[in-house]
């Protein structure tokens, strides 16, 4: 089967989740597909997939959707795929989102124009798309297997071999909470976003509770490279972590990341349509102990028991009494086990290989739908 996979800047760092799954899905297919890429990569960066790829320079999100939109049917006519496999941008909010919609809506239009199945991925859906306009816009997209639709996609991540995973020895002794987002630009409203959206603010301001506890907190994030952002966020007034309790870190050394850390916190302040956590995903394959606010669209990390350990939203008294949990070994033991047993059969990249093949075999007929 040939495919064609389409997508807006997949390039270094490879710090999003969307971008690793694209990368993931090629190298997990290159025994399977005959796979092209055309993708839109920042200017600076380079993408080094595995597979042969039709690459753009773009100095903008503008540009990066036009530049898809505008090289589209030439690689349709070049490389003469069975199926083309979009996976556009979750942002739906402002411009941005009706910009996104205007690419995806371009996507779906020239393939079924021609009549080559076109399988659009949502990695991710924010929580501005749950309205009827984009209802309608993104009625044919695929989404995550824990949607409410009925088009949907089991999402996987390239996981390494569980040489440290299964390991207590490997697990950090250290009481450090990671924090880890994997935003790159360095834009004050990039480091807003990490602080009020991923909920960074939260972890701040439990900052001289959770100190007298013994912890220590990790703040793993790409833009803190900026020495400006860096300063802006030790200074933060809502920052209550003493100098020597925290440390910034703008590199994501994987999986060695996961060595120092004793819990993972995923302190997500607000709800989304849909989202696969590839972090949340990646640290409980290596057995770290995850904790994550009670939010809908994170429900089927903590929906059973012994899997992670969830507070109520928001509430630091509840976090902080989750966190106490682990100093049962018992419990401690029992989570690791779940929570690496769950993600190793649920988010197997080879689950979404399998998964798309399958649709393009059942739908013979998609250009009409």
């Amino acid at each position: 089967m040939k495919v064609l996979m389409v997508a807006p800047k997949i390039c270094t760092p490879w710090s999003e989740g969307r971008k690793k799954f694209f990368r993931d899905l090629c190298q997990a297919t290159i025994d399977r597909w005959n796979v092209v890429a055309l993708i839109t990569v920042d200017d600076g960066e380079h993408s080094d997939l595995p597979v042969v790829a039709e690459e753009y320079i773009s100095k903008s999100g503008w540009q990066h959707l036009a530049n898809i939109r505008s090289n589209l049917a030439g690689a349709v006519r070049k490389h003469k795929p069975d199926l083309v496999c979009h996976f556009p941008f979750g942002i739906f909010s402002g411009l941005r989102g009706l910009a996104n919609i205007w690419s995806i809506s371009h996507v779906e239009r020239h393939c079924r124009s021609i009549g080559v199945p076109c399988c659009t991925l949502m990695y991710s859906l924010t929580r501005e798309a749950d309205n009827a306009f984009y209802r309608r816009a993104l009625r044919r997209v695929y989404v995550n297997q824990h949607g409410s639709k009925r088009r949907t996609v089991r999402f996987g991540v390239k996981l390494q071999q569980a040489d440290m995973s299964r390991s207590n020895s490997t697990i950090s002794v250290e009481k450090n909470i990671l924090f880890m987002a994997g935003l790159a630009e360095e834009k004050d409203e990039r480091l807003d976003y990490a602080l009020d959206v991923r909920g960074l603010r939260f972890l701040l301001r439990a900052g001289d509770r959770l100190q007298k506890r013994g912890y220590r907190l990790i703040v793993a994030i790409p833009l803190l490279r900026n020495k400006r952002l860096r300063e802006r966020l030790a200074n933060e007034a809502d920052n209550r972590w003493s100098s020597a309790s925290i440390e910034y870190c703008e590199n994501l050394p994987f999986p060695d990341i996961y060595r120092r850390t004793h819990v993972f916190a995923f302190p997500y302040a607000s709800e989304e349509l849909q989202f696969v956590p590839t972090s949340v995903i990646e640290a409980m394959h290596f057995s770290v102990p995850v904790i994550l606010p009670k939010l809908n669209f994170l429900t089927p990390f903590y929906e059973v028991d012994g899997r992670v350990i969830a507070y109520e939203k928001g509430d630091i008294d509840s976090f902080i009494a989750q966190l106490d949990l682990l100093d049962n070994p018992e419990y401690l033991d029992v989570l690791r086990t779940n929570a690496a047993a769950f993600v190793d059969h649920e988010y197997d990249i080879r689950n979404s290989v399998t998964d798309i093949e399958a649709l393009y075999r059942a739908n013979s007929d998609w250009q009409n739908r």
